[in-house]
C-alpha cells in the first residue's frame, strides 16, 4: 500500500501535466492543474460531496498533497476540501 502512495506522490510532482480535454479521475490530477468535475460515482459519496459543493461543472484545482500522498486537498470555488485518494478515484474530471 505504501509503495502505491509513494509512487503517486513521486509521479504527481515530477510528471508533466495531463493532456487537456481528457476525462480522468480526480486522483490522477497533477499539482496546481485545473479541471472541471464531470461525474461523481457512488450514491452515498456523491450525496456527501454534492452537499459540500462538489457538483458537476464545478472547477477544481489540486492544491496540496499530504507527505505520504493521501489525502489530497483540492480547491472548489472559494474553499479547500480534503479527500482520500479512494474517494478522489470515484470522481471523473475534464482537465483544462
Amino acid at each position: 500500500m505504501s509503495s502505491i502512495i509513494f509512487s503517486f506522490f513521486r509521479n504527481n510532482l515530477n510528471s508533466p501535466k495531463i493532456n487537456t480535454n481528457k476525462r480522468v479521475k480526480l486522483s490522477e490530477l497533477k499539482f496546481k492543474q485545473l479541471a472541471t468535475v464531470a461525474a461523481v460515482h457512488g450514491e452515498e459519496l456523491s450525496l456527501k460531496l454534492f452537499e459540500m459543493g462538489l457538483l458537476p461543472g464545478e472547477e477544481v484545482e489540486l492544491e496540496n498533497i499530504a507527505p505520504f500522498g493521501d489525502p489530497i486537498a483540492i480547491r472548489v470555488g472559494e474553499y479547500k476540501m480534503c479527500l482520500r485518494l479512494s474517494d478522489a478515484n470515484c470522481i471523473d474530471i475534464n482537465v483544462k
